[in-house]
């Protein structure tokens, strides 16, 4: 496979989801994380070559967009990779009661 490819990755967790693309060669761009144990635990795993690739925080916060959006501006995406959280299982919502 080309070595050539690139993707982000959104909600990525501790980065299980996203083993495959690094495997086959496609190199992660940027990587954003809720949690800084998650992304530390990307960070072991060499998931991203440069450290402002890492984006820890909400994504939906102003500051959180404008670096996701700095790092991938001038670079050619192949894949975008989001795996939010199940909402019933999730430790953020584990008080609601869902997916029983």
């Amino acid at each position: 496979m080309s070595k050539n490819l690139n993707y982000i990755s959104l909600f990525s967790s501790a980065w299980v989801g996203c083993f495959w693309f690094k495997e086959e060669w496609f190199q992660c761009i940027a990587t954003n994380e809720l949690l800084e144990k998650r992304l530390e635990i990307q960070k072991l795993n060499n998931k991203c070559k440069s450290k402002s690739w890492y984006i820890l925080w909400d994504i939906r916060e102003k500051e959180v967009k404008d670096a996701l959006y700095k790092e991938v501006w001038d670079k050619h995406i192949n894949v975008i990779i989001a795996t939010p959280p199940c909402q019933g299982i999730s430790v953020a919502n584990h008080k609601k009661q869902r997916n029983k």
